[in-house]
């Protein structure tokens, strides 16, 4: 990846990333996947993109993203991961909710919603190809997973600061002015977060019915006080 000016501003640093790419509108998605460049080994694809209408933000696994979504709706101040609302229409039942948080107050006028942790264990090989406008993160043999964080920037705010060890993977204009700015950062799990992923994805294999040929699986797992997104492979 070719680092460029890309900068934007968040907890005192700087972030740079890939260029050629300029802000999307609203209801535009940003596409991407992890990927490992020695074994072409990939996770699944993600898409992120706001609302059309309403200052809302939406995250979702493509396969999965007729079914399960994870969304900020502005107006409760909330985030939630749930049945979309089509799927549940379909199955005739109740919409349900597998995690609600609340929003955290924008500070300096940013704010971070749901990190995405792909572990690079759970990169697995795939006959598709990927689209030339899905983003490929590549993962370093140094790191053992990649964050996807996300950062809401409040109408107005232009201060650039810095974040080290990160690119920029694009920006996503938001119906009330703002923007949502989503970058990687590779990293090094611990072996006590090793052990938790790794029990995990244990569970999941005992109880989540596979809904995909390539066995991957999307869940929520709790760390402190935050809820994070993983991106695993059950098989």
């Amino acid at each position: 990846m070719r680092e460029t000016s890309l900068v934007f501003a968040y907890d005192q640093q700087v972030i740079s990333g890939t260029d050629g790419r300029p802000p999307l509108p609203p209801g535009k998605a940003l596409k991407f996947l992890a990927v490992e460049p020695s074994t072409r080994n990939w996770s699944s694809t993600w898409r992120i993109w706001t609302g059309k209408k309403v200052d809302d933000v939406y995250i979702c696994e493509a396969k999965s993203g007729g079914q399960w979504k994870t969304s900020l709706h502005n107006d409760w101040g909330k985030w939630r991961v749930a049945m979309t609302k089509e799927a549940s229409d379909a199955k005739g039942i109740q919409r349900p909710v597998l995690s609600e948080q609340a929003r955290r107050m924008p500070v300096g006028g940013w704010s971070e919603g749901t990190t995405l942790l792909i572990s690079c264990a759970d990169l697995r090989p795939s006959s598709e190809s990927i689209p030339n406008d899905v983003i490929r993160i590549p993962t370093s043999p140094t790191h053992s997973a990649v964050g996807v964080r996300l950062l809401l920037q409040e109408p107005g705010i232009s201060t650039l600061k810095a974040i080290q060890e990160a690119f920029a993977l694009g920006v996503v204009k938001r119906h009330n002015g703002g923007a949502a700015y989503v970058f990687a950062e590779r990293t090094a799990l611990d072996s006590e977060q090793h052990e938790s992923l790794a029990a995990f994805r244990a569970d999941a294999r005992t109880s989540v019915p596979l809904e995909h040929q390539d066995g991957r699986f999307v869940g929520v797992l709790a760390v402190d006080e935050h809820r994070l997104l993983v991106d695993l492979a059950l098989n």
